[in-house]
């Protein structure tokens, strides 16, 4: 599964001295008059070590697996190979 953030924010921790970021999906698609759209989810932002300059897009691909599950087993698939 391909996703995208934007960096929101990045700062230097007070405790630690570890640099942050947090980061918004961003989620895209068509209208319904067939005009395409971009909107970064700021409600359910994710703070992670690492500092990335305000604006700067990431992307990476994920999988999910169902907790408990063994590596290499048929639900440790990725989601991308079972669409």
């Amino acid at each position: 599964m391909q996703k995208r953030y934007l960096v929101l924010s990045t700062w230097i921790d007070k405790q630690t001295g570890a640099p942050k970021s947090s980061i918004g999906e961003i989620n895209e698609g068509v209208n319904k008059e067939g005009k395409p759209y971009q909107i970064t989810n700021t409600d359910n932002t994710v703070v992670f070590d690492g500092k990335f300059q305000v604006g700067t897009v990431l992307g990476g691909t994920i999988s999910l697996t169902p907790e408990g599950a063994e590596k290499g087993s048929v639900q440790n698939q990725k989601i991308s190979d079972k669409l």
